[in-house]
């Protein structure tokens, strides 16, 4: 058996890799000989592979290059899309498609390399490299997930009373269609049947099972987002209704389709814009969709962070889990309870609290953790909590996050700086007059330029995130002048208080945030040629007063979501 799997897991890999060497490419087919059915799994012997990607010959035809892109956004224009990069299952979308099929709460998927972070976002697929370790995981998992539903495969798989055999024959359409998220090909069928009864007929029912689902789990059908779509000319192909779900379903709940969505897109539902944002809205009342927000904001806030967190002096450490808590809170509260809007995010003096953390914020409460009002002159929205604070403790670190995640400011990547560049911090200095004298250095001057006027409208808190009113004995100064291209927010300002306001209703801001929920939808930023599908999202969610509801419905019916590009390189 070991040395079965051990095939199962090279051919697994060879197949995943040259998967995404066919995406990256612009090669339409990623079927026909060694990956479409035609090359046995275990043995090499040409006959049956289970692991390709649908039926369907591989093409050989050039495909066409990439058009310019879009002059306007006019309905007749067309349909643009930016080629992208296959992606795969992310680790949280993984462990939440085990447990969905098997009910293997075992979540394996936590044992898998990190994967790198683009825009603060983990399921971006420029990041998600395969390398040997990510694959021996993948394997381990793989066999795993197996041997565990082979044990119990009443529940597990279905079966019911029947016998493995039979169970089988019957089951593994079933978890199949499941796992690649559409039905499996009569041929991809057939080859799971014979892989199935070839190790039946040499080892025990156990053992077939186990081997095959092994090989499902291997296969880069459930690994990856292989979308072959349905040609439309000039390289651009619609998604079929399975493939709309599946980046539905991921997209909204971080797993994959649930028979009824599966159920959606057989019965056509999803074949046009209107049919998606029925879907999509009725997906956003399942609170499975709640946690795709408390994702999604806790991957561009950066609560992965809390760690770094610096905590008031004296407080005890566990304050760092309790300042990751309250942001979790807030923005469970933000979506359930007070509607979702954009504004609210910048100006609610909401915060879920335990004693700790009250008295870090000034606040005077009994009784165990509970939902209480902050002072509303000290705080106002995230970016005056000790989350944000305490993990961006000084000026240009507050500044570069506000301007690359809240307004989507691009940044020059810094100095490289020296010991002889550093400028020491007087004791009579405040942070601010200290940070203003490093600014003057030739080598700083064209960073700090941008982050510290931003940067010192949070002085009013000290490195921890306390509130404070003076610093080496001389009153805090937090006013400074904005400009950032956008009237709402440009000019003077006084603190933090005042900037959260401005930028609550500020256009700049919402087209940023919207932004990174395109990045978060697709798995990939935003290209040239996704200008009006980025420009649709922003306009929507604008027109909607700030709903992220709204926004996200209609980041589900845009070309971008709904059409792939392949094209010749």
């Amino acid at each position: 058996m070991r040395n079965s799997v051990n095939s199962l897991f090279r051919l697994g890999l060879g197949f995943a890799l040259v998967g995404i060497a066919a995406a990256c490419s612009g090669e339409l087919g990623l079927g026909g000989a060694g990956i479409d059915g035609t090359d046995n799994l275990a043995t090499g012997d040409s006959t049956t592979n289970p692991l390709g990607t649908g039926p369907g010959p591989a093409s050989t035809v050039p495909l066409p290059p990439l058009p310019a892109p879009p002059d306007d956004c006019a309905p007749t224009a067309g349909h643009f899309v930016e080629p992208s990069l296959v992606r795969r299952l992310t680790s949280r979308q993984y462990n939440r498609a085990i447990e969905g099929i098997f009910g293997d709460t075992s979540a394996p998927a936590d044992n898998f390399p990190a994967v790198s972070l683009e825009g603060g976002f983990d399921n971006q697929s420029n990041a998600q490299l395969v390398g040997q370790d990510t694959s021996e995981r993948w394997e381990i998992a793989a066999r795993s997930i197996a041997a565990k539903a082979v044990l119990a495969p009443s529940t597990s798989l279905g079966c019911g009373a029947a016998a493995l055999d039979e169970c089988a024959k019957t089951q593994l359409p079933v978890i199949g269609r499941r796992l690649f998220r559409r039905p499996l090909s009569e041929q991809e069928n057939a080859a799971y049947q014979g892989f199935y009864a070839r190790h039946r007929a040499t080892d025990t029912a156990e053992v077939a099972l186990e081997l095959t689902l092994t090989a499902m789990l291997m296969s880069p059908k459930f690994l990856f987002l292989l979308e072959r779509g349905v040609p439309q000319g000039n390289g651009l192909y619609a998604l079929s209704g399975h493939e709309v779900a599946s980046r539905l379903a991921l997209f909204l709940w971080n797993e994959v389709p649930d028979e009824e969505l599966l159920a959606a897109a057989e019965a056509g539902e999803l074949n046009t814009p209107e049919g998606v944002a029925a879907r999509a809205t009725a997906m956003l009342q399942d609170e499975r969709a709640a946690a795709t927000i408390q994702d999604f904001h806790s991957q561009w806030f950066g609560l992965r962070n809390a760690g770094t967190l610096v905590v008031p002096d004296g407080a005890p450490d566990t304050l760092k889990d309790a300042a990751k808590a309250e942001v979790e809170h807030f923005i469970q509260d933000w979506y359930s309870t007070q509607g979702g809007r954009i504004q609210d995010l910048f100006t609610s003096t909401k915060a879920w609290v335990d004693a700790d953390l009250a008295k870090a914020y000034g606040v005077s409460m009994t009784g165990g953790p509970q939902l209480v009002d902050l002072p509303p002159g000290e705080r106002s929205g995230l970016l005056t909590r000790l989350m944000f604070l305490g993990t961006h403790s000084n000026p240009a670190a507050r500044g570069e996050f506000v301007l690359r995640q809240a307004l989507c400011i691009l940044l020059p990547p810094p100095p490289a700086l020296t010991a002889n560049d550093m400028v020491p911090r007087l004791e009579t200095e405040t942070t601010r007059q200290h940070f203003e004298r490093h600014a003057t250095n030739p080598c700083a001057s064209g960073c700090h330029a941008n982050l510290d006027p931003v940067g010192f409208l949070f002085e009013n808190y000290d490195k921890a995130g306390s509130w404070r009113s003076d610093e080496s004995g001389q009153p805090i100064n937090a006013a400074t002048s904005v400009a950032i291209a956008d009237p709402g927010v440009d000019g003077p300002i006084n603190g933090a208080i005042e900037f959260s306001k401005r930028i609550a209703t500020s256009r700049t801001v919402s087209d940023c945030l919207a932004t990174h929920w395109f990045q978060y939808a697709n798995g990939r930023n935003a290209g040239s040629h996704d200008k009006c599908s980025v420009l649709s999202a922003q306009e929507r969610l604008a027109a909607s007063g700030g709903d992220v509801r709204q926004l996200l419905v209609g980041l589900a019916q845009v070309d971008s979501f709904r059409f792939v590009r392949k094209t010749g390189l």
